[in-house]
């Protein structure tokens, strides 16, 4: 009995000390704040004949957005189960003017049929506008909400 008790009570001690986190190794692995200060990744545009199948395609929310370097970081909502894959689709035409205009269209593909309102941030390469002109008026998901892209950093222009 007392070499029982003896055991139990070594075991207790003994098991007090493997609840400790293992980090052996993950010393030089960036934390989670360190990779959001990073440069964001910029996903290019995607033309609407490349698109299969629009089904597929969950509509979305503008929240918010702001240029970044030649991106556009849009934050949004929209109804899925998954992340599923952001993108932003253009049809490839712009109107001919001194400042052209483009209509753009966020979407998620693959988000699933749930009702479930996800929210996000994607940043979208915009490089491609700059062949268009110097100034580039960007309307996304309709007419509400609308951006310039200056690629020469000249001042903007007032009528």
């Amino acid at each position: 009995m007392r070499y029982t008790l003896l055991l139990a009570l070594f075991i207790g001690i003994i098991s007090c000390d493997s609840s400790q986190p293992i980090t052996q190794g993950n010393e030089d692995l960036p934390t989670e704040p360190e990779m959001l200060e990073e440069s964001p990744i910029c996903i290019d545009i995607t033309n609407l004949r490349n698109i299969k199948d629009t089904n597929e395609l969950a509509k979305t929310n503008i929240l918010d957005f702001e240029i970044n370097e030649g991106c556009v970081c849009v934050t949004y909502e929209y109804s899925g189960c998954n992340p599923g894959e952001p993108m932003i689709v253009w049809d490839g035409t712009a109107t001919r003017s001194m400042r052209p205009t483009v209509r753009m269209n966020v979407y998620v593909k693959e988000a699933g049929m749930c009702d479930q309102l996800l929210k996000t941030t994607t940043c979208f390469n915009m490089l491609e506008m700059h062949s268009l002109g110097t100034q580039v008026l960007v309307y996304l998901n309709g007419s509400d909400k609308n951006f310039l892209i200056n690629s020469m950093d000249e001042p903007l222009k007032t009528d």
